[in-house]
């Protein structure tokens, strides 16, 4: 049965199959269920255990069945997510769910959208507006570099004159960069983080959803922790995953001190190095929900973007099974 487990006999050949597939994510890996861990997980897969063509991670809770960032495959189409949701159909009725939720990482268009909604999806992308850009699960709107056979001299040439100075400054300043997957790193970082986020009034994830970041993926050459000191002083953060073509710049924080030192934009730049060393195509600086430079996060971003435009996925791909449950969830 092509529906498995975490504990299932088969599911490293699901797991190998996650990992080399070539339209993929870290959010599709049982690691990622391991950091969720209040939610319940099951793995979907079309053709057989030991050559699969397409497969489908889910995390449920209380109804909500989600895929996040998938399906994983070699490329997105509509046949082939008919197919996956078609398989996972018995799971999703076993536990009770109302909606599967899908999110993958294929820009907006038109056709796309339309075949989606004439397949009985209910999609959620324009027809949101901007206002609401954070009612999504995932940002529809993301900065993602091209790094493919990158020279690191050729990129840096491409960022904005101020973010170069600011990279330039930082290291005049003193500022150095390490990096780690240990719980050590974890705790130093989980403090700019709180810092920054306390400074900006943003909610912030509790220390023990970062904690099982460490006991899932330390040792696996999938995350790194930075970390920007100056005089044996961390001063601020960023955690970045790499996995499957991309690296993605997922968390960053910075102390109240020392912010004319420039460390966020150092430590961007030690990621991008990182990911072109290790031969990433895509480096993904995550989402944006402002779009001109009064928006502090979009200002520093697009400082990496000089003469770049940010992507715009295709939303949030609807499969509802129980119509009142679902409306009640939207309403909220």
């Amino acid at each position: 049965m092509p529906v498995l487990t975490k504990d299932d006999p088969e599911i490293k050949k699901y797991q190998d199959y996650i990992k080399d597939a070539a339209f993929t994510s870290v959010t599709q890996t049982l690691e990622w269920g391991h950091v969720k861990d209040n939610w319940d997980g099951f793995y979907v897969y079309l053709g057989d255990i030991d050559n699969p063509t397409a497969a489908m991670s889910v995390l449920t809770i209380n109804g909500l069945a989600y895929c996040s960032k998938g399906y994983v495959g070699d490329n997105f189409n509509v046949d082939t997510l008919d197919a996956l949701v078609k398989e996972a159909q018995p799971a999703l009725e076993e536990r009770n769910c109302f909606l599967l939720r899908i999110d993958p990482e294929v820009e907006y268009n038109e056709k796309l959208d339309s075949q989606l909604a004439d397949h009985g999806y209910t999609m959620r992308n324009r027809n949101l507006p901007l206002s609401e850009a954070h009612s999504t699960i995932q940002p529809r709107f993301n900065f993602v570099m091209n790094i493919k056979d990158a020279d690191p001299d050729d990129v840096i040439m491409t960022f904005h004159s101020k973010t170069r100075y600011n990279i330039r400054l930082a290291k005049r300043k003193g500022v150095t960069i390490e990096s780690g997957d240990t719980q050590e790193f974890m705790d130093q970082f989980y403090k700019t983080y709180k810092v920054m986020s306390e400074r900006h009034d943003i909610t912030y994830r509790p220390k023990a959803y970062f904690d099982r970041m460490v006991e899932a993926f330390s040792g696996k050459n999938m995350m790194n922790i930075y970390l920007a000191s100056v005089d044996d002083e961390v001063i601020a953060g960023s955690i970045c995953f790499e996995y499957g073509d991309k690296a993605w710049y997922m968390y960053g924080g910075s102390l109240n001190s020392h912010r004319n030192y420039m460390a966020p934009h150092l430590l961007q730049w030690a990621m991008i190095e990182h990911a072109i060393a290790d031969h990433k195509t895509r480096y993904d600086f995550g989402g944006i929900f402002g779009f001109d430079v009064s928006d502090g996060l979009y200002k520093f971003k697009h400082g990496f973007f000089k003469d770049s435009k940010y992507l715009e996925y295709i939303g949030e791909i609807d499969y509802v099974m129980d119509k009142d449950r679902y409306k009640k969830f939207t309403n909220k």
